[in-house]
């Protein structure tokens, strides 16, 4: 469920630039729901990430989604 966080910080955190593209959304009421439960699951992984990567900035930790020495896209010829 922090899927998009996660990728969020990791991006981040490897100093890549980061963008945004506005697309028309319409929200009606059977699309978007969560109740209590899953929103504060939700913040929580949130705030665990974003304490995992306070600690990978400042050298504490090193948790396998902020190590700098993963794989790499190779450009296509």
């Amino acid at each position: 469920m922090s899927f998009d966080n996660q990728k969020l910080a990791q991006i981040l955190f490897l100093g890549f630039r980061v963008g945004e593209v506005s697309c028309p959304t319409r929200y009606t009421p059977e699309s978007s729901s969560i109740n209590l439960r899953h929103s504060c699951q939700y913040g929580r992984g949130v705030r665990y990430t974003s304490l995992l990567n306070r600690g990978a900035r400042l050298g504490l930790v090193h948790p396998p989604i902020f190590r700098r020495s993963g794989s790499r896209l190779q450009p296509q010829p």
